[in-house]
């Protein structure tokens, strides 16, 4: 017997005037259990509700360059930045084809995505330069700067998640969106 969960996330019609003031985006998240047993999916009769609660990004003037970003404001954009990274990487567990090896950790401004026999990813603020660095075990290093919304590379014009995006869909064997990842 094989027990899975699926999620679905689905915006909740609320005007609570504490959501508005704190600029919050509320969600309901349904948790319906599929066993499978001999090949057969069956769905319990129970669904559970939860209510999550999601910050809505900053929005960043698209001007955005690194010349132009207080250190307040890098600190707060690269803090939702892999606030948001973290997130999204720890949702891949969830996957079939996520490798039985893999491990997301955030701590102190420095995520690490392990993979096993994939490598190791290790993403991390570098304050002083206002920047992202990334350590890719794929494309190896790249240092990511705020430009116009988004984590830009330099050398060759490619956005953080836009690279994290091929790279991942290629080590999970399918399509990765990143789309709703913070400044993506």
């Amino acid at each position: 017997m094989v027990r899975s969960s699926m999620f679905f996330v689905v915006p909740l019609l609320t005007k609570s005037l504490a959501c508005r003031n704190a600029n919050i985006k509320c969600c309901k998240v349904l948790r319906k259990t599929r066993i499978q047993m001999n090949g057969t999916n069956i769905f319990s009769n129970q669904q559970r509700e939860n209510t999550i609660i999601r910050k809505q990004y900053l929005s960043v003037d698209s001007s955005s360059s690194p010349g132009h970003l207080s250190q307040n404001m890098y600190e707060t954009i690269s803090h939702e930045t892999l606030e948001s990274l973290t997130e999204f990487c720890e949702s891949l567990e969830d996957l079939e084809k996520c490798p039985k090896e893999f491990d997301a950790t955030y701590s102190n401004g420095v995520l690490t995505l392990s993979f096993g026999a994939h490598g190791t990813y290790v993403i991390n603020k570098q304050s002083p330069n206002r920047q992202i660095w990334l350590s890719s075990p794929f494309s190896g290093p790249k240092r990511y700067d705020f430009e116009n919304g988004r984590w830009v590379y330099k050398h060759d014009g490619i956005s953080l998640h836009s690279l994290l995006q091929k790279e991942l869909s290629n080590i999970f064997d399918e399509e990765i969106s990143m789309e709703h990842c913070a400044y993506s």
